[in-house]
């Protein structure tokens, strides 16, 4: 198609519709982001092997709700950057691109007045590829786990707060870097397989396939992360 101005509603269905469109590629520049559909798209690209990264700003104010959406594109193989200062909006697989005003945010999506350009001209498409190559140069690329979540927990829970072995389910303090009683501990030792796979949560003690590196079952984990992905399975 050739590159053209869209606005208003049209621009979330064109965001969508080249996340869906994605084979290779895909880029997100966005300061915010708190979209649960296309999250959705997002992690349906990802199981199609789709390499992706995620541009953000790196100074927000809802710290708890990024922190999760971090820890949730790290999880599906994303790769996210925070950008100080970003401003900028880009939506872009290997063969289109959006330019534009909205942010990644529903309530974009639905409620404001936005414009934004299509742009599929190969020069452009390139030299939209080098600016965002610049980011990854600016930017901060996390590094937070699944672990490092649940460390989170374990830093702000109470001194005596119950977790379970994994192993064998009898109470033990929840402790995330130390989710097996002392028997099975010295047991885990002897191969140290961080994903051996447990039978139990440590964090709740019901059934679950749980490991070193995965301690606590996916209900669990999801109980603080409205970001999108929590009906996803990667």
């Amino acid at each position: 198609m050739p590159t053209k101005l869209i606005t208003d509603h049209h621009i979330p269905h064109a965001i969508i519709e080249i996340v869906e469109a994605s084979k290779k590629e895909l880029d997100l520049v966005s300061p915010f982001w708190n979209w649960k559909h296309l999250a959705r798209q997002v992690a349906s690209a990802a199981k199609r092997k789709v390499s992706i990264r995620v541009y953000l700003r790196l100074e927000q104010t809802n710290e708890d709700f990024y922190n999760n959406l971090i820890v949730d594109l790290l999880d599906i193989g994303a790769k996210v950057y925070e950008v100080p200062g970003l401003h900028a909006k880009i939506c872009r697989n290997e063969s289109l691109a959006i330019v534009g005003s909205m942010n990644l945010l529903a309530s974009s999506a639905t409620a404001s007045y936005e414009a934004a350009t299509i742009v599929d001209e190969v020069q452009v498409l390139g030299d939209i590829k080098k600016y965002i190559s610049h980011l990854t140069d600016i930017g901060q690329q996390s590094k937070r786990s699944f672990l490092g979540k649940i460390v989170e927990k374990l830093e702000n829970a109470l001194p005596e707060q119950p977790g379970f072995c994994m192993r064998c389910n009898i109470e033990i303090p929840f402790n995330p870097l130390m989710p097996l009683c002392g028997e099975h501990y010295q047991s885990w030792l002897k191969y140290k397989n961080r994903n051996y796979k447990e039978k139990y949560c440590h964090d709740c003690g019901k059934s679950a396939i749980t490991s070193f590196n995965k301690p606590v079952c996916i209900d669990c984990y999801k109980v603080s992360r409205p970001t999108g992905f929590e009906n996803q399975t990667t």
